[in-house]
């Protein structure tokens, strides 16, 4: 698979038949996975990258021969200078800091997770974010959380403030990565998974591996395929299967529905655009619908129901109608 498309990709600029070829190739192999999420993480960084000034040839040209002479004039005496004993100390110590800041500066967040807990939030975007340890995290748009690993801590943490996040962990069996989202835990030694917090519950989605689900005094392990969810008034703790993919809608920028009810859709549609979309007609909101929209514009994936369907879209004020 060429960069070319992938990058298409990521901009949402490929067609559907394109679309199914990368999820294809997605699938077929984990180091597909890898390659993509390391390209994205770089896509990512490179948009907050400010391009530098153009130097100026010249101009620098001219200070370097304007220098050359005085240089060559002081090179006896900086021969002395540096055969100092603390004059090579000191040296040795501004090596050692400049290498320092060059690694950190490498590293995911400048390493500050190794000594303190970071924040990350997505705002008005979806973002991905790849953690110290080689695990990526994609936050949904308004989703806000805080994780840190320390050097000699034997576990990784994370703890979703608000909001919906994609984790594929990285194995460790020495330091399990432990989610917390209110009175809910998340266990997992390396898995992919999807969690979510909401005023009325706390929902975990395991895609692969297997996570240990906790609250309170009440325990899940979670195979591919399940859910646990968390009421917010009751806390109580129950497995569940999700009844689509829809959940991952911002992870890999499709709606895909497969022979479900359309208020299913529609409600993911509402969520991810911030719109108020009804569907008026009762009979209508339990119709079967299979089509795979791309998270781009909504007038057109409105359109697309509406083709598919044979239905009407209307726009009245703030809300947008189904009938």
């Amino acid at each position: 698979m060429s960069d070319d498309l992938l990058i298409k990709y990521l901009l949402r600029e490929t067609t559907p038949e394109e679309i199914e070829a990368i999820q294809t190739w997605l699938k077929a192999d984990p180091t597909n996975e890898k390659r993509y999420s390391e390209l994205r993480w770089v896509w990512e960084k490179s948009k907050k990258i400010n391009p530098s000034e153009t130097p100026n040839i010249d101009h620098a040209w001219q200070r370097f021969k304007e220098r050359r002479t005085s240089f060559q004039s002081s090179v006896t005496k900086s021969r002395l200078l540096w055969s100092s004993p603390w004059i090579k100390v000191a040296a040795s110590i501004v090596l050692l800091v400049g290498f320092v800041w060059i690694f950190t500066f490498l590293l995911p967040h400048g390493g500050q997770a190794y000594f303190m807990s970071v924040k990350l939030e997505s705002g008005d975007r979806v973002i991905t974010e790849r953690l110290l340890d080689g695990s990526w995290i994609t936050l949904n748009k308004h989703t806000s959380l805080s994780y840190s690993q320390p050097l000699l801590s034997k576990q990784r943490s994370v703890d979703l403030i608000a909001g919906e996040a994609f984790f594929d962990v990285k194995p460790d069996s020495d330091r399990p990565f432990l989610v917390t989202v209110q009175d809910l835990s998340i266990r997992v030694l390396g898995t992919a998974f999807h969690v979510k917090t909401s005023p009325n519950q706390q929902e975990v989605i395991l895609e692969k591996g297997s996570v240990e689900v906790s609250s309170g005094t009440e325990k899940l392990t979670l195979k591919p395929g399940e859910m646990a969810l968390v009421d917010t008034n009751t806390n109580q703790l129950k497995r569940s299967r999700p009844g689509n993919d829809l959940y991952k809608y911002y992870v890999n920028n499709l709606f895909v529905a497969e022979s479900i009810p359309l208020e299913d859709l529609v409600g993911a549609l509402s969520e991810a655009y911030g719109e108020v979309i009804l569907i008026r007609d009762k009979t209508l909101q339990t119709q079967p619908i299979t089509t795979t929209l791309i998270f781009g514009s909504l007038d057109e994936n409105l359109a697309v129901i509406s083709e598919t369907l044979n239905v009407e879209i209307l726009r009245q004020g703030k809300q947008i109608i189904i009938e």
